[in-house]
């Protein structure tokens, strides 16, 4: 949809400034979103390639409250490709995520 064509753009800029101004917190928000636009869209690959820029981001930061998510929405991608063997690897890790930070949601 445009919605959808325009939230990518707008996310495209702000991954720009994110970039140049060093704001990680800011390109984790971003990659999440651009994950959840292309997943929603039916383009999983690219989903998947925004959610594990996402990943080592959130490990620097030590935002380790948001790493379950990423790690389940990694793994329910390559679920949905087919890729099982890559979705149990991230989801095996979600779970161990979210032990770690007590988030039963995760798991």
């Amino acid at each position: 949809s445009d919605k959808n064509e325009l939230a990518i753009t707008d996310y495209m800029k702000a991954e720009k400034i994110f970039i140049q101004k060093k704001h990680n917190d800011g390109l984790i928000t971003v990659y999440n979103n651009l994950g959840v636009v292309h997943a929603a869209i039916g383009n999983r690959e690219k989903g998947i390639e925004y959610y594990i820029k996402a990943y080592p981001l959130i490990e620097a930061e030590k935002k380790l409250n948001d790493l379950p998510l990423v790690l389940n929405n990694i793994g329910k991608l390559f679920m949905d490709t087919r890729n099982n063997k890559e979705a149990r690897n991230y989801l095996y890790r979600c779970i161990e995520a979210s032990k770690a930070v007590n988030d039963h949601v995760g798991y």
